[in-house]
């Protein structure tokens, strides 16, 4: 299906071809949702894929090419929302949905990716509840989206005489644990 074709007619008011496009789009975004929105969220799977929908149309001039990857985005962007507003790192889920730890290795987080690679995420999830204490306070900060200086200042609360350079130290040991950790589940 060419979605660029539907796009551009859609654009200067093609209600068939809106249709047509918004349908496509679900089919590809709706398993993401699902695989992302699981245990206490999968209620919440038909209310983001309509929002995304209704962002979608709303901002559809914007759009110059490529919608899906556009969707994709306002996705990702109401997925993290929802873990956002039950404050959940994911992995306090007892169906594991969570965002993967791979987004402590890389500048964003890639839903489809996690989705389609579901296997090296149980092992991610699986080393992570593995970790000590203090490393997964820090990783589980770096997941939830905070930078450095903020998850600095989360454990900063909990260990008011630390000091920045330890932390960083730590960080780097923490990252170097779950690798290990991650080896060993091979």
């Amino acid at each position: 299906m060419d979605l660029q074709y539907l796009l551009d007619a859609a654009k200067v008011g093609d209600q068939q071809a809106l249709g047509e496009l918004l349908k496509e789009i679900n089919i590809r975004t709706r398993p993401v949702a699902t695989f992302r929105l699981q245990g206490s969220l999968a209620s919440r799977v038909d209310d983001v894929m309509q929002e995304m929908n209704i962002i979608f149309y709303r901002d559809l001039h914007k759009i110059k090419d490529h919608p899906v990857r556009f969707v994709r985005k306002i996705l990702i962007y109401l997925i993290l929302n929802e873990y956002r507003r039950n404050r959940l790192t994911g992995f306090d889920d007892p169906n594991e949905s969570g965002i993967p730890l791979v987004q402590t290795l890389r500048s964003e987080i890639d839903i489809e990716w996690a989705y389609e690679h579901k296997e090296l995420h149980e092992r991610i999830v699986k080393a992570y509840r593995r970790l000590t204490e203090k490393c997964s306070v820090i990783i589980g900060g770096l997941i939830q989206g905070n930078n450095i200086q903020e998850t600095f200042q989360k454990v900063l609360m909990r260990e008011p005489d630390l000091k920045r350079n330890s932390f960083d130290q730590r960080v780097f040991q923490c990252r170097k644990q779950l690798r290990r950790l991650l080896e060993a589940e091979r």
